[in-house]
């Protein structure tokens, strides 16, 4: 299935920085992705486009996978559908209608940015380099055109990634203006936008609670989950008995942390915990009131409601400096739909979003990778 685009996703936003930090920050992003982009070079299938623009591959397959392979596992989780697959899809997009408008302007042909990325290849080069022992005594600079000589600069892979940085930089420039513009926002717009969206900035309900928490490890056998419940169920026999809570949490709890405040756990509110916990914790109904032993994902719990404080409207004057930071947000938001949509509708741009599936996901190393099918 191809799909014609004309709409736009903001993609992540680079803030303005200085010339020097910006690049110092180029490189330190370069050391952590040396290991990964540079390791032995293998040959690979025909590149399949997953974004084409006027007629010519913009995106492959294999750009949307390798973008994926560099972020962290934990964060690889939050791509495994193919929804969550075609948003990053439609940043990479924004990333290189950024490079080309950098490109069409002649960015890419500034004296300032040639330097500064011939200062980035040439780090690129000696860090590669420097991978080998031998090199250890050597200056930058003998690191430098021992790479040169080992040519290094030809290898695919970097030429790939030296490519792939060089549109980012370019990308960035853009970006960064495109963040520069000011942004003014007149008081009557603040109070008509606190006024519309009061509930947001009220203080949410929280709760202060007693709390005996079992841990079950990830990996654990029936038997050492039936154990794990029934020191739950010991816990919730003797604090239901009228024994002193500190002291049971002492006997019985994991969490170190609120033990040594007598089992004591405060300012709890909706959203932070498991959706067991909130159900379990919030639907207590009077001070006092100790709730069953229930399990989540991290393992056993039993709570006992000491305190709630319920939801209080903020006025505007409270409220003012969320209210400020929230309306700004919108209007850059704002301010990026609109430009990123010119630009797309100056492109024939198609997506072959079928061809997400093919894109793998790991979300972690063990015995054998867990790849993630779309859903």
């Amino acid at each position: 299935m191809t799909t014609n685009i004309h709409e736009m996703k903001r993609p992540p936003t680079a803030r303005a920085i200085a010339p020097g930090v910006w690049l110092r920050t180029i490189l330190i992003l370069l050391s952590c992705v040396i290991a990964s982009s540079l390791s032995a070079i293998s040959a690979s299938a025909a590149p399949r486009a997953l974004v084409t623009i006027d007629g010519e591959t913009a995106i492959t397959v294999d750009e949307l996978q390798r973008a994926i392979n560099r972020l962290p596992l934990a964060q690889r989780k939050q791509y495994v559908t193919r929804t969550a697959k075609r948003e990053l899809l439609d940043q990479l997009l924004n990333r290189d209608l950024l490079f080309r408008e950098a490109v069409k302007r002649g960015l890419d042909r500034q004296d300032e940015f040639t330097r500064q990325f011939e200062t980035v290849r040439r780090n690129l080069l000696v860090q590669i380099a420097r991978q080998r022992p031998s090199t250890s005594a050597l200056t930058d600079d003998e690191c430098y055109q021992q790479a040169l000589r080992r040519r290094l600069d030809q290898q695919p892979r970097f030429v790939r990634r030296l490519e792939e940085i060089r549109r980012d930089m370019l990308a960035a420039m853009i970006q960064r203006e495109l963040d520069a513009q000011p942004i003014s926002i007149a008081d009557d717009e603040l109070r008509a936008y606190f006024e519309s969206h009061r509930a947001e900035f009220a203080a949410p309900e929280t709760l202060e609670l007693n709390w005996i928490f079992i841990r079950v490890r990830r990996r654990a056998t029936d038997a050492e989950v039936s154990a794990a419940r029934e020191r739950a169920e010991n816990a919730w026999a003797r604090v239901s008995a009228g024994e002193s809570w500190a002291g049971v949490a002492a006997a019985y709890s994991d969490d170190r942390a609120s033990v040594r405040r007598g089992g004591v756990i405060r300012r709890v509110k909706r959203g932070v915990r498991s959706a067991e916990f909130d159900a379990a914790a919030f639907g207590l109904d009077h001070l006092g009131a100790i709730s069953p032993v229930f399990r989540d994902r991290r393992g056993f719990h039993v709570v006992q409601l000491v305190n709630r404080a319920p939801t209080q409207e903020r006025t505007f004057d409270d409220a003012r400096k969320k209210v400020e930071k929230a309306l700004r947000q919108q209007k850059i938001d704002q301010a990026h739909a609109e430009y990123f949509a010119k630009l797309r509708a100056g492109h024939q741009i198609d997506i072959h979003e079928d061809r997400l599936d093919s894109v793998a996901v790991i979300t972690r190393y063990r015995r054998a990778a867990v790849r993630h099918k779309p859903r």
